[in-house]
């Protein structure tokens, strides 16, 4: 067990690495980015392009598809036109967040109804927390970080209408003072989350404060659209900047305009807190201080080596079927060059001429042989995916260790949906932490899928065999492994569970098509008796 002094060392270097990461692009501006920044960054856009689908991969052109040698601008372009993407990636994070989701979050009896209200609309835009949650829980998938920053409205004498409140609000309010709970909620002020996502956290930056690792300031990067004229909009950058500093936490507000950023708002010191309100979601393995891998990155490396090999498959075929003219005989011209080959059908080779040629006009077109051996290459690749997305979702069931030692160990070896789970849970308890901070009183806990957390997992484990297998992916290779996992049965032959799993997933669609038809029979049936009541009641009348 690590001593205290163990653990304060170990955050001391945890803080000096993250510093030295950031003193690299020192500033006296927030629009600052680190090393680690521009890492992460580059590792979400492949995973972010791949949640898009084939036209933001289209759109990367060489990142994704790189070109061959000698070949030009315009045959390149003409392959990335075709360029095609099976989206087991896209697939494997819709099925995690899913499953993870198919039972909402679940607010603790033991949080205060001044809280448990702000689920209804959790961003004071009119998004639902099951939806927030959602959208959190991918985001996090995805990029391997993600967070809730927890805010409340400032209130200036020109943001609010003052009408519904006292009038001592006002004055209280020019003066600097707290508003009283009633004039705050005459004015409808109350916490509300904001999910930040991997890129707009641009520094997070730790000191050790009592031998305790302590975001001390944090610059979070937004991008709002502002009008201009009666129908014009322009984007507009900029700056969340939060500071702790002696037990208090200020908060400014910086603008980039035409290149330059300065302070628009603030400093303003928030009202209650002792602690920076951001809320990290961090999923993916932290692999240095702040730094952090997306949990599915391996996957998304597969995914696009698939794409380049059916890609460059298609290519083949295309040309293949879209022979060439071949025509013996051609002469050189009076500098002995002879004229320039190009491909395609209203095109000619002209070769020169060949003694004991037998055909001196014919169709030439790619050799298609290694067609078979790219295919076999497409199906192995296909099949390692699906390994991979089903090890995400049936992890090992020996990472549910009732230990909190060891369940932290099986943990970070491997992130999992169950990891997600636990991150996400932690996640929106800090988040209504900070919300309780701001309205003084002691948020409650979140409750997230347990029966996922005990692995009691049958029906979603059969749900995810579903989707995957839906989404094109061999399931012999999803039984397998779901089998070294240890989710089925590693004695029972594959093919057996599949065939059973088969069966079973056709009784249950057959089943909503039976209950589909009563039910419409019944509503049919309803309403010819509406009908006939009708009917009859016009004939009295």
């Amino acid at each position: 067990m690590p001593t205290a002094s163990g653990e304060r060392t170990a955050a001391d270097a945890a803080v000096a690495a993250n510093a030295n990461d950031a003193a690299a692009v020192s500033s006296d501006t927030p629009n600052v980015e680190t090393e680690a920044y521009k890492r992460m960054k580059a590792r979400s856009k492949k995973c972010r392009d791949l949640m898009e689908g084939v036209e933001a991969i289209r759109r990367g052109g060489t990142e994704y598809l790189p070109t061959y040698p000698g070949e030009g601008t315009t045959r390149y372009d003409a392959r990335r036109t075709i360029a095609a993407l099976f989206n087991g990636y896209k697939a494997t994070v819709r099925a995690s967040v899913g499953l993870l989701l198919q039972s909402p979050p679940v607010l603790g009896k033991d949080m205060p109804a001044a809280l448990v209200t702000l689920w209804e609309n959790v961003d004071a835009i009119g998004t639902h927390g099951d939806v927030f949650a959602k959208h959190l829980a991918t985001a996090g998938t995805v990029d391997g970080l993600a967070g809730i920053l927890t805010e409340y409205p400032r209130v200036t004498l020109t943001n609010v209408d003052f009408s519904k409140a006292s009038l001592a609000a006002r004055e209280a309010v020019a003066k600097g003072e707290t508003l009283d709970a009633a004039d705050e909620e005459a004015l409808g002020l109350r916490p509300y989350f904001i999910l930040v996502k991997s890129d707009n956290v641009v520094l997070p930056l730790y000191q050790s404060v009592n031998g305790r690792k302590t975001l001390v300031m944090l610059v979070i990067r937004e991008t709002a659209t502002e009008r201009v004229g009666r129908f014009g909009f322009a984007s507009v950058t900029r700056y969340r900047v939060y500071t702790l500093n002696a037990s208090k936490v200020t908060y400014e507000l910086w603008t980039e305009t035409n290149g330059s950023v300065a302070i628009t708002e603030g400093p303003t010191v928030m009202r209650n807190l002792t602690a920076i309100p951001w809320s990290p979601m961090a999923v993916g393995e932290e692999i240095k201080p702040g730094e952090f891998v997306p949990p599915l990155m391996d996957l998304a490396e597969l995914n696009l080596t698939h794409h380049r090999i059916q890609t460059g498959v298609l290519s083949l075929e295309e040309r293949a079927f879209i022979p060439t003219l071949v025509r013996i005989g051609a002469q050189p011209d009076q500098n002995g060059v002879y004229p320039q080959i190009t491909l395609g059908p209203g095109d000619t080779i002209e070769a020169p001429a060949m003694p004991g040629v037998a055909e001196p006009i014919y169709w030439t077109s790619p050799p298609v042989d290694v067609l078979e051996p790219g295919m076999k290459s497409l199906e192995t690749c296909k099949a390692e995916m699906g390994a991979m997305g089903m090890n995400f979702l049936a992890p090992d069931p020996r990472a549910a260790e009732t230990a909190t030692a060891n369940r932290a160990d099986n943990t970070a070896q491997r992130a999992s949906i169950i990891t997600v789970g636990r991150a996400l849970k932690d996640c929106l308890e800090s988040a209504f932490g900070f919300a309780g901070q701001y309205i003084k009183q002691t948020a409650g806990t979140v409750t997230i899928n347990n029966e996922f957390e005990k692995l009691t997992l049958d029906a979603q484990t059969m749900s995810a065999y579903a989707a995957l297998s839906a989404e094109g992916f061999p399931k012999i290779h999803i039984v397998k492994a779901l089998q070294a996992g240890g989710r089925v049965d590693p004695d029972v032959d594959p093919q057996q569970i599949v065939d059973e799993w088969e069966d079973r997933l056709a009784e249950i669609e057959l089943k909503k098509r039976v209950d589909a038809r009563v039910e419409a029979d019944r509503l049919a049936a309803e309403g010819r008796a509406v009908g006939q009541a009708a009917a009859q009641q016009g004939g009295t009348a």
